[in-house]
């Protein structure tokens, strides 16, 4: 009796290639993603500019740290002392390295306060031993209360770009974006550790030099998302044909023996 014989033009399994459908699905997928994704912008989007005016609306931030609601969401601040050696701020490094003056910082939170405030008040007699509040060393700073508002920028790439000394500003704008962000739980404990009295949970969160998006934009990035959506779905259910095909055997080798079952003698 004689075995099945072996064949090296023969593969098994069979090969298969994408069919019509295949095709559509991949399509339907791509194009649902990247919906998917110009939706969400959209969304976020409309949720932080919600109620935003187009033009910063001018803010009293004494009227702000006096417990007086915001005019609008999208503010300009007049003068303003930034109280830079009190940031707090999030770095990046490699490898558990230390933080050094190159590291990377992904934001800083830096307190404002205005110049009636009870705190810049309290500078006074350090403006007049220094000659400038920019003047007074870190070390006799007294730690920051009363403030209401906490600065959030980009514009400083590394810890070393961050001042040491407080700095006067005659104005900012930008928006008040406590609905898109929030200190983290790290962030509210290492406030209360080291300026007691403060409650971080009512602080408001300025991002310097923020504007919201406008309609028209928000509406663009909603309505695409849908059309991709749609459009992917749609061509995947009119396309007609198999997802997959199984393709053709190749061809064996010339010479090459062809596997086939033995035929039994009589």
């Amino acid at each position: 009796m004689s075995g099945l014989p072996t064949s090296s033009g023969l593969r098994w399994p069979m090969p298969y290639k994408l069919g019509p459908r295949g095709w559509a699905l991949m399509v339907m997928v791509f194009t649902a993603g990247l919906g998917a994704i110009l939706l969400l912008f959209g969304v976020l989007a409309g949720i932080q500019g919600r109620g935003a005016s187009a033009t910063p609306v001018p803010a009293d931030l004494a009227r702000l740290e006096a417990g007086e609601p915001l005019p609008n969401i999208h503010v300009q601040l007049g003068e303003h002392l930034r109280l830079y050696p009190f940031s707090l701020y999030m770095y990046e490094t490699t490898g558990g390295q230390e933080v050094k003056p190159t590291s990377t910082i992904k934001g800083t939170y830096t307190p404002i306060v205005s110049p009636t405030n009870p705190y810049a008040r309290a500078l006074e007699s350090l403006v007049k031993k220094y000659g400038s509040v920019e003047r007074i060393p870190p070390q006799e700073l007294p730690r920051p209360y009363g403030f209401a508002v906490l600065l959030s920028t980009h514009r400083l790439a590394t810890v070393g770009d961050i001042p040491d000394r407080v700095q006067r500003a005659s104005t900012v704008h930008g928006l008040m974006n406590n609905r898109m962000v929030s200190l983290g739980k790290e962030e509210q404990n290492l406030i209360r550790q080291n300026l007691p009295g403060v409650d971080p949970e009512k602080l408001l969160i300025y991002e310097e030099d923020m504007q919201p998006a406008s309609p028209v934009v928000v509406l663009a990035l909603i309505l695409s998302g849908v059309v991709l959506i749609g459009a992917g779905v749609v061509l995947f259910v009119v396309t007609k044909g198999p997802i997959s095909i199984r393709a053709a055997a190749p061809a064996p080798p010339a010479g090459a023996p062809v596997a086939q079952w033995p035929s039994r003698s009589p």
